[in-house]
């Protein structure tokens, strides 16, 4: 039979990127923001984008009360 597809699902891919190269690449864009800004612009759940803002520290810093892309 032939090969399926694979599946694309959010998690793993959107339009080619992961979500949290999403949000770094739409915080490169459009600046510092908090948590909600980013959230609403880069189309991510808030508690996704926080999260990734606590652990990924090579990716995004705070600074005076807003998140900055690496």
């Amino acid at each position: 039979s032939p090969a399926k597809p694979p599946q694309v699902n959010g998690s793993a891919h959107s339009g080619g990127l992961s979500q949290k190269m999403k949000l770094h690449e739409w915080m490169k864009q459009n600046g510092p923001a908090v948590v909600g800004e980013a959230a609403k612009g880069a189309g991510l759940p808030s508690g996704t984008v926080s999260s990734y803002f606590s652990v990924q520290k090579n990716l995004f810093e705070k600074r005076d009360g807003k998140w900055y892309a690496r």
